[in-house]
């Protein structure tokens, strides 16, 4: 799924390139895709229904420089099935059980030990205590 390489990263339906700009994106995807789509001062940000890639399920919020429109990162995360999070269904545990799988998706994906640092960007898993949400950090440079 991620390229060590160059920073590609191919769902089922897609695939993502280090600054791929909004409207290249947009090219990708059926309308239908898109949750939610916000825009402010800095960045534009599209949160996608879950996605899939192989035999698993990630959901994916994605930030454009609102300046250039480039991709410059994203948020994924393991999910269960292909349904949207919601609070309703939230827990801590449940979250950090999700980092934990998370943090083994990586390792057998990349393969190597934290940090992913690459010419392209870089890759971090994180549990968001204050979000109340885990992912993996996508940051292109």
């Amino acid at each position: 799924m991620i390229n060590k390489l160059d920073g590609k990263i191919a769902f089922d339906s897609f695939s993502l390139t280090p600054n791929i700009t909004l409207q290249a994106f947009k090219s990708l995807l059926k309308s239908n895709q898109i949750v939610s789509h916000e825009e402010n001062e800095m960045a534009i940000n599209i949160y996608l229904l879950p996605q899939k890639c192989g035999d698993k399920y990630f959901s994916i919020r994605l930030y454009f420089s609102r300046k250039n429109k480039v991709l410059t990162h994203l948020l994924i995360s393991l999910q269960k099935n292909a349904s949207i999070p919601s609070w309703t269904s939230w827990s801590e545990k449940d979250q950090l059980e999700v980092k934990k799988a998370n943090d083994s998706w990586l390792s057998e994906e990349i393969g190597d030990i934290p940090p992913y640092k690459f010419s392209w960007g870089e890759i971090t898993s994180v549990y968001n205590q204050r979000e109340g949400s885990s992912y993996i950090a996508i940051k292109y440079y």
